[in-house]
């Protein structure tokens, strides 16, 4: 199989009508970088669903490299994610409700 790239973004969420990061996967879906193929895929913004999506296309398509995008309101610019924690806690409701508060990510 040829090296591939899985670009993920999120759906709009917290009464957003829009998440740019769902615009630039969807962009990007079907074209080239180089000789590698990108995949972009959608993800929900649903606790728990989000990651089992993601983990299906990893098996699935098995990238060589995947790249997540997120958004992050307020902020001015494109950033790094520096810090990964392994909690769901949740200041306002994903899109099915959920609010989980200090719960595992991966037990």
């Amino acid at each position: 199989m040829a090296p591939s790239i899985l670009l993920t973004g999120f759906e709009p969420f917290a009464g957003e009508r829009v998440n740019p990061s769902a615009l630039v996967a969807q962009a990007l879906h079907g074209q080239s970088i180089g000789e590698w193929p990108v995949t972009g895929l959608v993800l929900p913004c649903v606790f728990g669903r989000s990651i089992s999506e993601l983990e299906r296309a990893l098996v699935a398509q098995r990238p060589a490299l995947v790249l997540c995008l997120g958004q992050a309101g307020g902020r001015a610019g494109v950033t790094v994610e520096r810090l990964a924690v392994n909690r769901d806690d949740a200041r306002i409701p994903d899109n099915a409700g959920a609010q989980p508060l200090d719960r595992a990510v991966v037990p």
